[in-house]
């Protein structure tokens, strides 16, 4: 019964509070702004890297196979 009346006693806000306080702390360590960081670099690197395999090295490949963007059609094939 004593716990009921402690958990009754228990103010919402102030919980929500330490919630924030304890974001507050993590944030401030910097792991969120190193993981938003590394999205971004992630981010960016793919788009690095698609600008230079679609108008680079895809119509090098090409020049090298027969027909027109040849390498949208390969396929591996296993045992038949």
């Amino acid at each position: 019964m004593a716990s009921v009346k402690r958990m009754a006693s228990v103010v919402p806000t102030r919980h929500t509070a330490s919630l924030v306080e304890e974001f507050k702390h993590f944030a401030s360590k910097g792991h969120v702004i190193d993981l938003a960081v590394g999205v971004i670099i992630g981010a960016a690197f793919g788009e690095i890297i698609d600008a230079l395999v679609k108008p680079i090295l895809m119509p090098l490949v090409s020049v090298l196979l027969p027909g027109q963007q040849s390498y949208l059609e390969w396929k591996a094939v296993i045992h038949g």
